[in-house]
Parts: C-alpha cells; structure tokens; sequence
C-alpha cells in the first residue's frame, strides 16, 4: 500500500523535501531562499523524504518513516534543516495524544541517528511531551531509555556524533566550548585545541572519553567546535566579560593542565550546581503534576503554581 496513493490527495504546495535528513528544497520556494521560508517546512503535515511521501498526521504513515542516512551530509551539519529537529518541534507542539504517542518515538530514533549533538536535556523534552498530553506510562518508558542512552555503560567505543561532524567538515582539530562556571576537571582541559586522531603532534590528542562521548566527564556541559588551523582563533572570556585572545595556540594548548578557576569562578560553579539541582527537581514535579492532573479525572486539578507550594518548592532565580 503506498503511503500516497493519489496526488490529488494533498496540496503540493510548499511540500518541503529532504534527502539524507537534510531540507533539500520547498516546493513553490527559490533555492536560494529556503532558509528564508524554512517555517514552511515546520508547518508542514506532508514531506517528502529520500522520494517517499509521508502524512505526519497519519499513524500508519508516521510509523512507516524510514529513518535517513544522516552521515553522508558533508560539512558541520545544519540544525534548522535537519529533520529530526524540525519533526522535534512539530511533537512538542502537537497537543494529540494519539499524534504525539506514535510521532515522539519516531522522533527519539531521528534524533539518535542525526549528525546533531543532541543533549539529554533535548531528549527529556520529547519525554515531557508525553506526560503533558497524558501518555505518563509511555513518558516513563522514554525517560528511562533516555538515561540508558546517556549511561557511560552504554557507550560502545565508537566516536560521538558531533565529533564526527567535525571530522566530516575537513579538520581534524577541535576545541571545547568554555564554560566560566565548570569544574576543575574541566577548568585544566578546557582552552585547548584538541588533534582528534592524535596525528598532529602539534596539540595534545583529544581524550578517548571525549572522543566517545563527546563530552569531558558525565554530566559535563563541554562541547565541541571544530577549529581550522590558520582560520580559526581561539579565545576565551574571562569572569569579567572581558574577551582574551590567544595568539599562540599550539603554546598554550599545551600548558599544564591545572585547575585555572578564579575565586569568582569557583563559586559561580557552586552556584550553578545548587540551580542544577533545583532545575532536576523543578523537572521531576512537572512530570508528577502531569500525572497527578491526568489522574483527576471529573475533579478539577490544582493549578501547577500551587503544586509547587504544596510541595514547598522555589525556583532559584538565575
């Protein structure tokens, strides 16, 4: 049975069209001017994906999506082209529970697949999708592979997503993004260029953990950038705002690797820490209101505010 049979059936107007995950073109729109017209392709309820029509308002049709072979895109991969982040932002904004139960699935394996370096905080948001329209068994079951797909036990040895990307983008150098507010782990390996396979001897080899996991420890909030020798800079800003220049980059990629935190920065990390925490918390009880308001059933459910009081928490204000 095709997942079409008529054209007649749809209107092919600003019909967006993919190949390999990537927005390739929008029906009726200049090439030069789909990223201009790219909200065409988030409103869209048909696409065309590697020539296969798909209706994402259908069960069966959503169900049958083949997931693309993400990994032939050339080049740093484009975010708001990207299909599972544009099939992302449809589930989290479709209100059907019957939609969002076949179509969050669908979307989790897109996002695994893709060249994006999606975070966990990422795919916890098409976990909260199911427990606000209801789906709280089906939100259980997403969190829970959502915790075994970011368990370092769950790695194999095989290099990162966005590592590959980069890699993939011509360079085999890296830099890690900088974090004011880290740890001191961190604070000694932030600020460097990496060589990701070791072979330019001019800068220390990337760690195997971050290679894997794309990230310097569990629970670390480092990514990275690709970095081209001769074109790219690096620098940082300091506690102050204030933005420092590194002229000699193979020096100072390999200066000792110590804890570099200011006082000011030691504490902000404090900081941050306890808002993490009140962040996790923050998420848990959203998703227990969800299932206490599915619950209600005849009786009208307290408002989320006063759930809040009733369990005596405050957020931390940033």
């Amino acid at each position: 049975m095709l997942l079409w049979q008529l054209e007649s059936d749809y209107n092919s107007q600003h019909t967006p069209i993919y190949r390999d995950g990537i927005l390739y073109y929008i029906d009726g729109v200049a090439f030069d001017d789909i990223y201009n017209n790219r909200q065409y392709a988030y409103d869209a309820d048909v696409i065309i994906s590697d020539e296969i029509f798909y209706n994402l308002k259908d069960l069966n049709s959503i169900n049958a999506l083949k997931i693309p072979n993400f990994q032939k895109n050339e080049g740093l991969p484009d975010t708001t082209s990207d299909l599972s982040y544009i099939l992302k932002m449809k589930a989290c904004g479709n209100k059907e529970p019957e939609i969002v139960k076949v179509l969050v699935p669908k979307v989790f394996e897109l996002m695994k697949s893709s060249a994006l370096g999606w975070t966990k905080k990422d795919y916890k948001r098409l976990a909260e999708q199911l427990y606000k329209v209801g789906l709280v068994d089906e939100g259980k079951r997403l969190d829970n592979k959502v915790n075994k797909l970011f368990s370092d036990n769950s790695k194999s040895n095989k290099t990162h997503s966005s590592i590959i990307s980069i890699m993939n983008a011509g360079t085999d150098l890296v830099v890690p993004s900088n974090n004011c507010a880290t740890c001191a782990k961190c604070s000694a390996l932030q600020r460097r260029v990496y060589s990701i396979s070791g072979n330019d001897k001019r800068f220390p080899q990337l760690p195997e953990y971050a290679r894997i996991h794309g990230k310097f420890h569990e629970n670390c909030r480092h990514r990275f950038f690709a970095f081209f020798d001769g074109c790219s800079k690096l620098f940082y800003y300091n506690d102050n705002g204030e933005k420092i220049d590194i002229d000699d980059v193979v020096s100072y990629s390999n200066r000792p690797y110590v804890d570099e935190r200011t006082e000011n920065e030691k504490a902000e990390y404090e900081r941050f820490q306890q808002r993490r925490q009140n962040d996790l918390e923050f998420e848990q009880l959203k998703r227990d209101y969800y299932a206490y308001k599915g619950n209600c059933q005849d009786e009208k459910p307290m408002s989320f505010s006063k759930y809040l009081d009733a369990h005596n928490f405050k957020r931390i204000t940033r």
